[in-house]
């Protein structure tokens, strides 16, 4: 995503009402959650691989306590993201137009 490679469609992506008016916004607010939502990316994988280590321990309890804190940390994260996105997109859509900026 951060790369620019994903373009606007209303399938996968950070879809809010700022992201989607056009493809400049929708790179400007994906290159601002890309690197949270990479965050949110490692994050599951650790509780992917802690979880099963507790499992394979027989530690059910504490696998299923590690499952829940990390969905938790994982939601936080790709809202964050989510924000940050639209938040990139809109002061995008607040500034004005670059030939407007040189006079």
């Amino acid at each position: 995503m951060r790369e620019g490679r994903l373009p606007r469609n209303t399938a996968i992506g950070i879809k809010t009402r700022h992201t989607l008016p056009s493809d400049a916004a929708w790179l400007r607010g994906h290159a601002a959650g890309a690197p949270v939502l990479k965050a949110a990316a490692r994050c599951g994988w650790a509780v992917l691989l802690t979880g099963a280590a507790l499992c394979l321990l027989q530690l059910a309890g504490w696998a299923f306590a590690v499952t829940a804190i990390g969905y938790l940390a994982v939601t936080c994260l790709a809202l964050l993201s989510a924000s940050r996105a639209n938040a990139a997109a809109k002061n995008m859509a607040a500034a004005p137009p670059a030939y407007l900026q040189q006079r």
